[in-house]
């Protein structure tokens, strides 16, 4: 129980600095938001939605610059109370993001009646995407129903201009991964 008690607190505190540490960031621009991953448990507790609300106001963070990024397994036996919360965080603003799109959990006609804003489509699917000529239908076809269902696609895992341009071309809305972290280093001789 105690454990349990500190993973909640932790949750709570990472949550309180990641908005602390983007405060300035996120001000200067309302269309920039604040992706943070929470776990089933702590969704799952009671006043989840309310905590949130109180954690991001309280640090100086609009609500809708907020994604929390969930995964599937976290609807895979769809608990009121859980869906509840989740809802919530919606109607207060709060962006809903479903982690690792595609990974098996997913049953497509409850996607329908999720409270989520978007899917991230697992990094498995995008490094079958190796050069130019190659083609993912499956790709392909989750952005086109995400899309159907008005939801945002993200690509986890994006290493190469390839995929990225791919990707795009196949209206993916976001893109993220090493391709756009990696910096090259300057030889100083």
């Amino acid at each position: 129980m105690a454990q349990t008690v500190r993973r909640h607190a932790l949750g709570e505190q990472i949550l309180a600095q990641a908005c602390q540490n983007t405060r300035a960031w996120l001000a200067e621009d309302a269309n920039r938001s604040l992706a943070v991953n929470v776990s089933g448990l702590q969704i799952a507790r009671t006043g989840f939605a309310a905590k949130t609300l109180v954690t991001v106001q309280g640090n100086g963070v609009r609500p809708q610059q907020l994604v929390l990024e969930v995964t599937e397994h976290l609807f895979l036996g769809a608990d009121p109370h859980v869906i509840a919360e989740l809802a919530a965080l919606r109607g207060a603003g709060v962006r809903i993001a479903l982690d690792d799109f595609g990974t098996g959990y997913s049953s497509f006609g409850q996607l329908q009646d999720l409270p989520v804003d978007a899917v991230k489509l697992d990094k498995s699917f995008i490094q079958r995407i190796g050069g130019p000529a190659d083609r993912s239908p499956i790709v392909e076809s989750m952005i086109a129903l995400a899309h159907t269902l008005g939801l945002e696609v993200t690509a986890e895992g994006v290493e190469t201009e390839i995929q990225a341009d791919y990707l795009h071309r196949f209206g993916c809305d976001r893109t993220q991964g090493f391709l756009y972290g990696t910096v090259t280093p300057t030889i100083v001789g």
